[in-house]
């Protein structure tokens, strides 16, 4: 008996887990094209840890078709590959524009025409965007491991959020 559906990508990672549907269950082993061409395996025994567990303490092996146990991911920048987590910059990276574009749009309101700032002000305001424009690309992302760890430009002190 099918007891769940288990989604796992390529390097067996558990991507997501649903109770089986009785008759009406993918083939084990197919290719679920709408979801990433993660692969959709059968579960025949019961889970028995929460499901929330299972996906981030298990993984598939493919060599000898099992379940495995694993540590807990260690941040949310590692990724499973070839059997263990992974730093992966480009995800922090990722973060770290999607907070200088937050910080680009907190500071919009200073390159305004109707902005209440002084020409020096603006002139400070645009160098700071000029430089969070810039800042993915000078960031020493061996020497970053979080979002707050990163040497942000400094922020004037008129631009408030």
């Amino acid at each position: 008996m099918i007891h769940n559906l288990v989604w796992v990508d390529s390097e067996g990672d558990v991507k997501m887990v649903k109770i089986a549907k009785g008759d009406n269950n993918p083939s084990n082993g197919s290719i679920d094209v709408a979801n990433n061409n993660w692969t959709i395996l059968h579960k025949m025994e019961p889970i028995d840890i929460s499901m929330h567990d299972f996906v981030e303490k298990r993984y598939w092996d493919s060599t000898e078709s099992v379940f495995k146990e694993r540590a807990e991911r260690p941040n949310r920048w590692a990724t499973w590959v070839d059997k263990a987590w992974t730093w992966d910059s480009e995800l922090l990276l990722g973060e770290i524009r999607e907070e200088r574009n937050m910080r680009l749009f907190h500071s919009d309101w200073t390159v305004f025409t109707d902005s209440p700032l002084s020409d020096s002000e603006k002139a400070e305001a645009q160098a700071y965007r000029s430089s969070l424009r810039n800042f993915p690309s000078t960031v020493n992302m061996s020497s970053v491991t979080s979002i707050s760890d990163a040497p942000w430009p400094t922020k004037p002190t008129f631009i408030s959020a």
